[in-house]
């Protein structure tokens, strides 16, 4: 679970589950949206990216469960996968307020290793000068950036 505010600015709790998943996927879409009326309405949907934002970079219990389901749901599309991982799997393993657990590693290593969708979404990240050596090494077995 993570703390999101909702259009009131109210803070409120999002489950990470099936109704975040197609949330953030629409409100990729729609934003992305070459109609005006679609990318405006694509702001009754930020609290989903928003709140796969805040998980990933606060590396939340569950955050891999959720990263796999987000992969699930765009599965056999390569620019979706891509923007998955150049987005949540870097903020997750690039970019967090603190990093993440080993067990969210061996997690996400397990997940990679057993799943299509995510290998692809790994295979997406681009990795920098100040990452960690160990880290990249792990993911960056799976296949090169593409």
């Amino acid at each position: 679970m993570v703390t999101v505010p909702n259009p009131t600015d109210d803070e409120r709790i999002v489950p990470l589950d099936a109704a975040l998943v197609a949330g953030f996927w629409t409100h990729c879409r729609l934003s992305k949206s070459p109609d005006r009326d679609e990318r405006a309405q694509a702001d009754q949907w930020y609290w989903a990216w928003d709140a796969v934002f805040r998980a990933t970079r606060t590396s939340v219990d569950g955050v891999v469960a959720l990263l796999v389901a987000l992969a699930d749901a765009a599965a056999g599309d390569l620019e979706r996968l891509a923007y998955l991982g150049a987005g949540p799997f870097e903020d997750l393993l690039r970019y967090g307020e603190r990093p993440p657990t080993p067990t969210i590693l061996d997690e996400l290593d397990r997940a990679a290793h057993d799943n299509d969708n995510v290998r692809l979404a790994v295979r997406a990240m681009w990795w920098g000068d100040n990452d960690d050596p160990r880290t990249v090494e792990r993911f960056t077995r799976f296949g090169p950036t593409y």
